[in-house]
């Protein structure tokens, strides 16, 4: 049964129009240019600290910065930092904020807004990620979802440039979660309490200029820095894919028009009309439409891996028996579904530094076993749900 959860994906293609890849702009005196990004998905939700969401990411990214953030190169770098000091020991981290740091509206942004971002995304009873990103630091084992006052946390901030982070056991991934979009970003409180987009007033470089719900923002530039490091990742960073006068290159442009398709028809439409420089995500089922002339697709792995999960609920029959959820899972053919994945077996582990792992087998005898033996007749029905604007509506069916 289609449903609209939190969207994911497995690869990130892009659709560049040829002439944003080639081609050389006449001399002259400069002229304001706009990127033109066509988002084959449903608008998603100003929702900074919620569930992990491609499109919504890469938004986040054009908008505010972290402490740190993540480069093209994958490296974590300074960002609203400009120097974190880690202790010998590796259970002090100290962030040094950049001096005269601004938010889009000229308001003053200190290391306290922070600190209020990093204890607000653990009060969430909705969404985890915080909790985890910040696993390490003393007091967060005692968090529990929802609670609104929280226990004595390692989280100091000596003065309005200083944000100190006391871990309770060392954490080698600390600054990589902190680099994922809206873990460490604080937003303008002001602007936010008024909700959606045209709220989201972070640090930059680009703000929102105007909305029109379910199917365009416009992001502009801001004409100087406020604060923030120079170099900004671009809208199709997940797949870390490059396109040029992006707004990730260094000549960036001064404003962004997102606009979202929903449906491969209505995508395909939308370029046809042309204006679009970028196609990312792709809507399901685009890959079998032909492109208009002077398009063509980039595609590349996903990093990290991202993973394809079937999860078999266990609080509603007929898979509340341990037997069904054993005869669905030798039910599956691995190498055909692998094969409308258009991929192929890897010898990589499951989970990085665990052992191989022996997937269920197809085994028709031991379903039949497994029926039996549970009670459940000759056959099972099951009710599968997926996101129908994610890469899932491809492959459930």
């Amino acid at each position: 049964m289609p449903s609209r959860p939190g969207r994911f994906g497995i690869a990130a293609p892009l659709v560049l129009a040829c002439g944003v890849l080639a081609g050389c702009a006449p001399a002259g005196p400069p002229h304001p240019v706009s990127f033109q990004w066509l988002v084959g998905r449903p608008e998603p939700a100003f929702d900074p600290q919620g569930p992990p969401d491609p499109v919504l990411w890469s938004l986040l990214r054009l908008l505010n910065h972290g402490l740190v953030e993540e480069d093209s190169a994958l490296a974590i770098v300074p960002a609203a930092a400009e120097e974190v000091a880690i202790s010998e020991d590796g259970l002090t981290y100290t962030f040094h904020l950049r001096p005269a740091l601004q938010y889009m509206d000229g308001t003053r942004c200190a290391s306290g807004d922070f600190r209020a971002c990093l204890e607000a995304g653990l009060r969430r009873s909705d969404c985890g990620i915080q909790a985890w990103a910040l696993a390490a630091v003393r007091g967060v084992d005692r968090v529990r979802p929802g609670q609104h006052f929280l226990p004595p946390l390692g989280i100091d901030t000596p003065d309005d440039r200083t944000l100190v982070l006391h871990l309770a056991r060392g954490d080698s991934l600390l600054l990589r979660r902190l680099a994922l979009p809206g873990v460490s970003a604080p937003w303008h409180q002001a602007g936010a309490d008024a909700g959606g987009w045209p709220s989201a007033v972070g640090l930059g470089p680009y703000r929102v200029a105007f909305e029109d719900p379910g199917r365009r923002l416009v992001l502009a530039r801001a004409p100087t820095p406020r604060g923030g490091p120079h170099a900004e990742p671009g809208p199709g960073q997940p797949g870390r894919a490059p396109a040029r006068r992006g707004p990730g290159s260094p000549a960036a442009p001064d404003s962004v028009v997102v606009r979202f398709a929903v449906g491969a028809p209505r995508t395909l439409s939308m370029l046809r009309g042309g204006g679009a420089d970028l196609l990312w995500p792709a809507p399901p089922g685009f890959s079998q439409l032909p492109l208009p002339a002077g398009f063509g697709v980039i595609e590349r792995p996903a990093s990290p891996p991202r993973r394809l999960l079937l999860v078999m609920r266990p609080d509603r029959p007929p898979t509340s028996k341990p037997e069904a959820r054993l005869a669905l899972a030798h039910a599956l053919n691995q190498r055909e579904f692998l094969q409308v994945l258009g991929t192929s077996p890897r010898e990589t582990p499951w989970l990085p530094g665990a052992p191989p792992f022996e997937f269920p087998r197809l085994d028709p005898e031991a379903v039949r076993v497994l029926l039996l033996q549970g009670d459940l007749g000759r056959s099972l029905h099951v009710m599968m749900c997926y996101d129908v604007d994610g890469v899932a509506a491809e492959v459930a069916p």
